[in-house]
């Protein structure tokens, strides 16, 4: 139970939309919680153009009597991938209903998951799914051109968190050097040579 009460954090860049949502639909039902973070990098088959045709046939499709009922067209990535995957489940159940409250879609990678662990989906990659020569489209290329209004607001913040991540991954391999240095230095001095087989005994060394 332990480790279905622990957020799998999943990077969804190079994956395919149609392979996650039915990965993570799976494991939702099995109790898992998940969170999806830059669903903006998701990839569907087809051109630009061609999605977009697609697109034109889906937003025809309404309620007639009221269009106010649905079906609600998604523009922004976060909420297609949430919708793709709430298809997958049995939504009008207390089971689909709970399964679904355990899932959380993002563009980009806020806090706190810019910091915690990212998995990824090797079943869902597009290398593994798709020709290499196959026309792909990226679901906010699609958004952007759907009317996604903040595919730049998106962009900018993620070259803010990956400025900083390089920053604390440069801090993070100074400091290991300095201590393997360090580490190093000491393991080839005489003067510690008793304590050294000590420490080597117990495996520290």
């Amino acid at each position: 139970m332990e480790g279905r009460k622990r957020v799998i954090v999943v990077d969804c860049k190079g994956h395919v939309l149609g392979r996650v949502a039915s990965t993570v639909a799976k494991q939702l039902l099995l109790g898992r919680r998940i969170v999806l973070v830059r669903c903006e990098q998701l990839e569907v088959c087809g051109t630009l153009r061609m999605r977009l045709v697609k697109w034109e046939m889906y937003r025809r499709k309404r309620v007639n009597t009221n269009p106010l009922r649905g079906p609600y067209h998604q523009r922004s990535p976060s909420k297609m991938v949430y919708k793709a995957i709430r298809g997958m489940l049995p939504k009008h159940n207390f089971r689909g209903k709970s399964a679904l409250s355990h899932v959380k879609c993002f563009e980009g990678c806020p806090a706190p998951y810019d910091k915690m662990k990212k998995s990824s989906i090797p079943e869902a990659a597009v290398i593994y799914n798709y020709n290499p020569t196959r026309k792909r489209t990226l679901l906010g290329t699609l958004g952007t051109a759907i009317g996604w209004k903040y595919a730049d607001v998106v962009k900018r913040d993620e070259e803010i968190r990956k400025a900083r991540g390089k920053k604390y991954y440069e801090a993070k391999v100074k400091k290991t050097t300095a201590m393997k240095e360090a580490r190093e230095k000491v393991l080839a001095d005489k003067k510690y040579e008793e304590k050294v087989k000590i420490l080597k005994q117990f495996g520290y060394a």
